[in-house]
């Protein structure tokens, strides 16, 4: 296997994924920047009712996750590919030592000789008396049967140090098996992150099909579902289900993304509108994030709840969500 090959096949799996990881994050990042400052310039009413979260933290979180994810198979490949490399090299070296002049052992094979067997005198010539009918041997010769024998051919010397052959072939052997699983390692990677990026991928043969989306059936999701996700997700519990409404990771956060800005839009407030706001004449409105919502306790509505003494507290989804109050 050329290590020349390997790397290029490496270098075609890595480098898009690593694009697609910074331009996903940069995109989170302008996105959350978009008209806050503004916002939180005007000073809140003096009641504050917040709104529901609006998701930045959430595509943020997921955009690190679906990154980690990314970085954790990348670091598969990289490994393995640096052992194909590695192997190959050793393999070659190996392959180096072998000596045609070192004598294969084989089979020996057999050869036969003759050598006289079952020897005994028999008569030549005989007598009968025509009276008495008795016959007496006259002359007699030495007479022997002839019998094979099998002997071993005698084998050659072999010097070879892997037991006569002329190759190490057991250790070659090894070394190809160590690049094979290698590669199984890195064509199943290679699965994992397609999976993460499309949603699905096929399995490889003896293994299941590598299924990455993600359901928006939970209530964490219920933010995103478009009104045919609604329909699907009807007596769907929160746990994964194939006739649930499932979406790519991607298309999960470019929807977060999309409800976010959507939602700073609704608080953000013209500039010419800041007097009215500051006179009282309308409604004031401002970001806040989750940080300040809970740490003063502040009436909120999000779709994640822990159990405080037998009640459900409301607490953020993510860290790092805001809220818009009015």
């Amino acid at each position: 296997m050329n290590p020349v090959n390997i790397w290029r096949k490496f270098c075609k799996i890595t480098f898009p994924i690593l694009i697609l990881g910074v331009l996903l994050f940069g995109f989170v990042l302008l996105y959350n920047q978009r008209k806050e400052v503004s916002a939180e310039d005007i000073a809140p009413p003096t009641t504050l009712v917040c709104g529901k979260e609006i998701p930045n933290g959430e595509a943020m979180d997921k955009t690190a996750e679906l990154l980690y994810s990314l970085v954790i198979e990348l670091s598969v490949v990289n490994e393995n590919a640096y052992q194909e490399v590695k192997n190959a090299e050793e393999m070659i070296q190996s392959a180096g030592q072998c000596n045609i002049n070192v004598c294969q052992s084989v089979d020996c094979g057999t050869y036969k000789l003759p050598r006289d067997c079952n020897c005994r005198d028999e008569c030549t010539k005989t007598y009968c008396d025509p009276v008495t009918g008795i016959c007496s041997c006259l002359e007699t010769s030495w007479t022997c049967d002839t019998c094979w024998d099998t002997y071993c051919n005698a084998p050659s010397a072999c010097s070879s140090p892997w037991g006569g052959r002329a190759c190490p072939q057991s250790d070659i052997e090894t070394l190809f098996n160590n690049i094979n699983n290698a590669y199984n390692k890195i064509v199943t990677s290679k699965k994992e992150i397609w999976a993460l990026i499309d949603g699905t991928y096929g399995g490889l043969p003896k293994l299941p099909e590598v299924d990455k989306t993600e359901s928006l059936c939970p209530r964490i999701n219920e933010d995103i579902r478009t009104p045919s996700d609604e329909l699907l997700c009807v007596g769907c519990p929160n746990i994964p289900n194939p006739l649930c409404s499932k979406i790519t990771k991607i298309e999960v956060i470019k929807r977060k993304l999309d409800k976010a800005r959507s939602e700073f839009d609704k608080c953000y407030i013209p500039p010419s509108d800041w007097e009215r706001v500051a006179k009282r004449e309308i409604s004031g409105k401002t970001l806040l994030s989750c940080d300040t919502i809970m740490s003063q306790q502040l009436p909120r509505e999000t779709k994640t709840t822990i159990d405080v003494a037998g009640k459900p507290l409301p607490v953020c989804t993510s860290p790092h969500n805001y809220f818009c109050c009015h």
